[in-house]
Order: structure tokens, then C-alpha cells, then sequence
């Protein structure tokens, strides 16, 4: 599964995918766009920025465009919602609502609700 909104006026872009398709891999790796990851079957292991981290059921990890993420293939229970910074804020108004908040860059890790 891999679903995208974008627009050309304003450059969005979103992207939702479960990983089955491999086209969908080269989100992980593509600049620019903030990622957040939702395990929805069993846990996972993956690497951000060379480090393992353990998403368990129904975690949620954020990761900014400058985390480098691994994943394992074969998790299509692993959801991810990808966009870049147009679709996350205003971008004329970025200090008036606080893109860079406390879920992707709060922390010198990726948060993991």
C-alpha cells in the first residue's frame, strides 16, 4: 500500500505506506521529509542513525529529515506517514506555530510514544 497526496501549488506532499512495495523503501532515504513510523503488529527492531531501537505494539517513533533510518524488509505491519516541511507548517509563519516542536527535534533521540 502506498497513498500520496501532493501539491503543486504548495509544494506538499504526504506520503502513507506500509512498506509491501518496494518503491515505497526510498522514503527513509529521501531529503526533507519528517517520518513517523507506527508499529501495528508485532515488535520490530529497526536502526535510527545506527542505533537499534524496539517499537513494540502500537509504538510511534518521529524522526526528522536528518535521522537515517533502517528498516528490515518484510514488515508490512509497519506503517509509515512521511511529509516534508510544507505539509507539516505555514511556512511564511514557521516561528508562530513551532514546526520544530517537541516530537521531532524535543530530544537528541527520535521520541517514541
Amino acid at each position: 500500500m502506498k497513498l500520496t497526496y501532493s501539491s503543486i501549488k504548495d509544494e506538499d506532499l504526504f506520503v502513507m505506506t506500509n512498506f509491501d512495495c518496494t518503491e515505497s523503501q526510498h522514503l527513509l532515504y529521501a531529503a526533507g521529509l519528517y517520518k513517523i513510523l507506527w508499529c501495528k503488529g508485532s515488535s520490530i527492531k529497526l536502526k535510527v542513525d545506527g542505533y537499534e531501537v524496539s517499537l513494540k505494539k502500537d509504538h510511534v517513533i518521529f524522526c526528522t529529515p536528518l535521522n537515517v533510518m533502517e528498516i528490515p524488509e518484510g514488515h508490512d505491519d509497519l506503517v509509515s506517514y512521511a511529509f516534508n516541511k510544507e505539509f507539516f507548517c505555514i511556512q511564511t509563519h514557521d516561528d508562530q506555530v513551532s514546526c520544530n516542536g517537541f516530537l521531532f527535534f524535543g530530544s537528541s533521540q527520535p521520541q517514541i510514544v
